[in-house]
């Protein structure tokens, strides 16, 4: 229970939205779960909040421009300015 309280304040603290504090919660019960499919009472660690803040807050589109080389994100910075001068 610890960890749904500690989770929901951090989440909430740092994007203000409950119910991605909520979703992340789901998330996590559903990874504990999982994991402990062979026992009846499931307990919610900080190892699946953590786990299933990592898994929904890394989007495909984000881990690629994370992984992008150096002249890539100049290019897409570059491509960003372009659009923004002519809008």
């Amino acid at each position: 229970m610890y960890s749904y309280i500690c989770s929901l304040t951090q989440i909430a603290a740092v994007s203000g939205d409950a119910r991605r504090a909520l979703n992340v919660c789901r998330r996590a019960a559903e990874i504990a779960e999982l994991a402990n499919q062979s026992s009846d009472a499931t307990q919610v660690t900080i190892f699946h909040v953590s786990k299933a803040l990592e898994e929904m807050s890394s989007s495909p589109l984000l881990r690629a421009i994370q992984t992008a080389s150096a002249y890539e994100k100049q290019f897409l910075i570059a491509l960003l300015t372009c659009f923004r001068r002519t809008s």
